[in-house]
């Protein structure tokens, strides 16, 4: 009987279950209804995700942060009362003149030993040798100087380019065409034929010089006045920047230019009258006061219409600007003018010759 018991258990003890490594994780099966404790932590063993070592820290080793602490100073601590007032330190402040501050910076500077600095030595300008640092010092030195004034300033490769311009600009390029330039001078004074007058082209690279004849200056076209809102059309038709309106009637009125100006100019008939010179007060600021104005508006305007019409144009500037030096016969006016339709026109500088040069 005792062999049989001892069979029978022997049957119902599963045996020790072969260790495997497994491929992955598996939750324990829940069909199995008889679970012996070393299968649970075995399995429980390897579901779990295997841990990467991590050193770890002593309590020795492990520091807490702490607040940066100011240094304790070796006095005593004083508690002052509210109610004591703490008499204030007059601070006496002393003004040095321009020769004692000069005096003092000349003896800060003798006091300076120099004895261990190279002397400076005369370098010829290479943009191209980055080391000699002849870029970074010019790069340096203007962006100084454009943060005094404002400028905007220039990287690295911008002065390289400026300041290898400079010297055989200097040297070749601007003699060249100011040479070219007083040519073309003389023909002017001269008075000669348009085809008489020539342009240059100069390739210093390749060593070549061109002369061809000017090409015609572009003709004035329509174009919207953004004052008046409406188009404005040239008069006469194609005016270029070297056309001007020249009245040579000796020193007129306000009331005589307005009058014979239709007649001088393609029956235009003139709205207002400006000086070309930009007028400025003591600012600096444009403020464009008009000579004359067909609708005026305003007291102070109509009151200086009235005063203006009958004075001499030439009167009326010295007074605006300064005088007018005897070798100057002339005045530049910026007339607003109509065409004989009504329409806005556009018309060339136009010049009152007030009276006549001496003749030498």
């Amino acid at each position: 009987m005792e062999e049989n018991k001892e069979d029978v258990t022997n049957s119902i003890t599963p045996e020790k279950p072969e260790v495997k490594k497994p491929v992955r994780a598996r939750k324990p099966s829940v069909s199995k209804t008889t679970t012996v404790a070393s299968e649970v932590k075995k399995t429980a063993t390897r579901t779990r995700k295997p841990s990467v070592s991590k050193p770890v820290a002593t309590a020795s080793e492990v520091k807490t942060p702490t607040r940066a602490r100011k240094p304790k100073v070796n006095e005593p601590t004083t508690v002052i009362p509210k109610n004591v007032e703490i008499p204030k330190e007059e601070v006496v402040v002393v003004e040095e003149t321009d020769d004692e501050l000069l005096e003092s910076l000349m003896a800060e500077l003798s006091a300076w030993d120099i004895s261990s600095y190279n002397r400076f030595e005369a370098a010829d300008f290479e943009k191209d040798d980055d080391n000699n640092y002849h870029i970074d010092f010019i790069t340096a030195c203007s962006n100084m100087r454009a943060s005094n004034y404002h400028i905007v300033h220039a990287n690295r490769h911008k002065c390289k380019m400026i300041a290898g311009k400079i010297i055989p600009a200097v040297a070749t390029t601007t003699a060249m065409i100011t040479g070219l330039v007083c040519i073309e001078l003389y023909k002017l004074l001269l008075q000669l034929e348009k085809s008489q007058f020539l342009c240059a082209n100069i390739n210093l690279g390749t060593g070549t010089m061109r002369l061809f004849e000017p090409a015609s200056p572009k003709g004035k076209e329509k174009e919207y006045d953004v004052i008046m809102m409406t188009e404005a059309v040239p008069v006469p038709d194609g005016f270029t920047c070297w056309d001007k309106v020249e009245i040579n009637r000796g020193d007129l009125t306000v009331s005589e230019f307005v009058e014979i100006f239709p007649e001088a100019h393609h029956g235009c008939v003139v709205d207002a009258l400006f000086f070309q010179e930009i007028q400025k007060d003591e600012e600096g600021n444009n403020i464009g006061k008009p000579i004359w104005l067909k609708r005026p508006f305003g007291e102070a305007q109509k009151k200086s219409n009235a005063d203006n019409l009958n004075r001499k144009i030439s009167e009326i500037y010295e007074e605006t600007y300064r005088d007018l030096p005897p070798t100057r016969n002339y005045v530049l006016l910026s007339p607003s003018v109509k065409t004989a339709e009504g329409d806005d026109a556009i018309v060339p500088p136009v010049v009152l010759l007030f009276r006549e040069l001496p003749k030498n």
